[in-house]
């Protein structure tokens, strides 16, 4: 009796002696090999968010033919260079390549898993950092302060970031939106579009520049400097002659 050419399958036949009763003859074929030889997908990092991307190819073999492949909960996969495919079938010695889109977000990742027979593996896509430089921005400087006078700067609006950014100053206070009471110097994050105030203390000398330096973004930031200088001390008296 020739065995059946497919797993898992019963051929039968009978033999009869005589005049005797038929009596059958069993020939089962090996249980199907559902386990792939090991296979790995490379995670792809820093790429662009909503980008397509798509893994490096695995090699399919060791197992019989016929094979369920699948993907979830996202994601594609093609084999042998064939349609985008989300289930089907696998035979040994096709390759396999997965494709999936990154998220809309940045540093954030998303995974699709392969499963093939018994074996499921990842493939993972992550997303950059968004950028927290600002477009470079500027305060007018004041001049002719009063001595030891609270100064405040005219607003700026924030601009040119992908994500909330860092901000900080130093020697002052800075204040975010229109509320006069919100000014502190705590590090803070902005997003595009907030307006930013500075306020400082005019020095108590006459004559005398002082600064405050306000800081967006970081690693790579953005820096702008106010400065105020106090009225020139009054004119001293001619002597009487």
């Amino acid at each position: 009796v020739d065995a059946a050419a497919t797993c898992r399958a019963t051929t039968t036949a009978s033999v009869t002696v005589g005049a005797g009763s038929a009596v059958p003859f069993n020939v089962t074929t090996a249980a199907c090999d559902r386990t792939p030889a090991d296979f790995s997908f490379t995670a792809v990092t820093g790429v662009e968010p909503s980008s397509a991307q798509v893994s490096n190819e695995v090699a399919v073999t060791d197992i019989d033919d016929g094979t369920a492949i699948s993907i979830a909960p996202a994601g594609t996969f093609t084999i042998d260079g064939g349609s985008a495919l989300t289930s089907g079938t696998i035979d040994s010695g096709s390759d396999v390549i997965v494709q999936l889109a990154a998220s809309a977000n940045y540093s954030t990742t998303r995974t699709a898993t392969l499963t093939i027979g018994t074996v499921s593996k990842d493939f993972s896509v992550t997303t950059r950092a968004g950028h927290t430089d600002p477009t470079p921005f500027s305060f007018t400087p004041v001049t002719g302060a009063t001595p030891s006078a609270s100064v405040a700067s005219g607003s700026i609006i924030v601009s040119g970031l992908e994500v909330a950014a860092p901000i900080s100053i130093d020697n002052g206070q800075f204040c975010i939106g229109n509320n006069t009471n919100c000014y502190n110097n705590n590090v803070m994050t902005v997003s595009n579009n907030d307006i930013v105030y500075v306020r400082l203390t005019a020095s108590s000398s006459f004559n005398t520049p002082v600064s405050a330096t306000l800081t967006i973004g970081r690693p790579t930031s953005v820096a702008a400097c106010f400065a105020t200088s106090s009225v020139p001390p009054p004119p001293i008296p001619p002597t009487a002659s």
